[in-house]
């Protein structure tokens, strides 16, 4: 019976993994026309290009993944490299900074690398893939890019939606019914609450990015 749930369950994100990326492309490819100032199309147009560059999506979509991973990785080597750093300082400046403040100061570092350095480097191009396929990677595509990443403006976007995307829904899903028999309405706040905010953040950060 494991096995059977196991391989259900592998079958379940086959199906939800591509259609969460032709979910974000539609949408990406949505917004950006209706930014441009193109007259109303239908959401089936963004979506149908989204559909047909399918593939740059996914190459996006996996870089993503192993850049992302490898940044949390990090949080591996917390304790040993934070330690020697704090060795490594004259002992007059060790004694004004505590083991602690160093954790805090590089949790926070790995945070900002996570969600928001790596999707914001990578979301310009993803955004160029979804509209306009491998063509997206061509120089016009990292022309955008190079002005994108050049904002201050699109990086604070990006922060204030990864503390929203991240920490507020964290903070949200942690509430609980005060009751032990929960209302629906009470069970149906921490489900939306769990899955508006992160799409919320997702949704803000494509809206920037118009070519």
């Amino acid at each position: 019976m494991t096995t059977n749930f196991s391989a259900s369950c592998h079958q379940v994100w086959l199906v939800c993994i591509p259609l969460a990326l032709l979910l974000h492309a539609g949408t990406l490819n949505y917004f950006s026309d209706q930014f441009r100032g193109q007259p109303p199309v239908a959401i089936k147009t963004a979506f149908g290009r989204a559909l047909r560059n399918f593939a740059p999506i996914v190459v996006c979509a996996v870089v993503f993944y192993l850049v992302w991973t490898l940044a949390g990785g990090l949080v591996v080597y917390q304790e040993t490299f934070l330690t020697y750093v704090r060795s490594m300082l004259p002992g007059a400046v060790r004694q004004h900074i505590s083991l602690g403040l160093l954790t805090v100061s590089f949790d926070v570092l790995v945070f900002l690398l996570q969600w928001v350095a790596v999707p914001g480097l990578l979301l310009p191009l993803t955004l160029r893939a979804a509209d306009q396929g491998f063509r997206g990677f061509g120089r016009s595509g990292w022309k955008t890019w190079r002005i994108t990443i050049a904002s201050v403006q699109y990086w604070l976007i990006l922060a204030v939606a990864a503390l929203l995307g991240v920490y507020g829904s964290n903070t949200l899903l942690g509430w609980r019914p005060s009751s032990e028999s929960p209302t629906f309405a009470e069970r149906q706040r921490i489900l939306f609450s769990g899955w508006f905010l992160p799409t919320a953040s997702g949704f803000s950060h494509g809206w920037w990015l118009v070519p």
